[in-house]
């Protein structure tokens, strides 16, 4: 299992990984459709050839938007495996993605931002990126006891009780 997780952080960070931020892209394809008229690869085909062909024929398209609550969810899923890999560096990557997401897409009067488009930031208030980035934060705390991250935790509960619960009927909306 450890070999397997090892090759998927690599894969991670060669291909779906934004290189200025550290942020991690919100997806790939599995199939290839080349350049050339009428090239189409599976996936199953694509990933059962060797990597020198795979990069020969073409990488599959890789949806370059960021996401705060799928960044939410690597960077936590690197504070858990960091650990257990041996591999510190994730855990820094997962902070510094966590501390970036928190200044850049952090509005206490509209709570986060979901995303980045060419520099703005929009679709605050939505509950899933609330829960899933103050969950991260809490796991930030728990593996580095700074208190930075609780906090930050806190602020994020604080705007989304604000925003978005439901003090008429319960719950909260999205």
């Amino acid at each position: 299992f450890k070999r397997i997780a090892l090759a998927l952080i690599e894969y991670v960070s060669r291909f779906l990984t934004e290189p200025q931020t550290g942020f991690f892209y919100e997806s790939q394809d599995a199939d290839v459709r080349g350049a050339e008229e009428g090239l189409f690869v599976t996936g199953t085909e694509y990933y059962a050839l060797s990597e020198s062909r795979r990069l020969a024929i073409g990488l599959p398209h890789v949806d370059q938007r960021t996401f705060t609550g799928s960044n939410a969810l690597m960077a936590r899923s690197y504070l858990h495996a960091a650990p257990v890999l041996g591999k510190p560096e994730i855990e820094e990557l997962a902070l510094h993605t966590l501390s970036r997401l928190f200044e850049q897409r952090f509005d206490v009067k509209r709570g986060l931002a979901h995303v980045e488009t060419e520099g703005v930031h929009g679709l605050y208030g939505l509950l899933s990126d609330h829960i899933l980035f103050g969950q991260a934060l809490v796991e930030a705390f728990s593996a580095t006891g700074q208190s930075r991250f609780l906090k930050n935790a806190e602020a994020i509960a604080e705007v989304s009780q604000q925003l978005l619960q439901d003090a008429l009927h319960g719950g909260f909306f999205d």
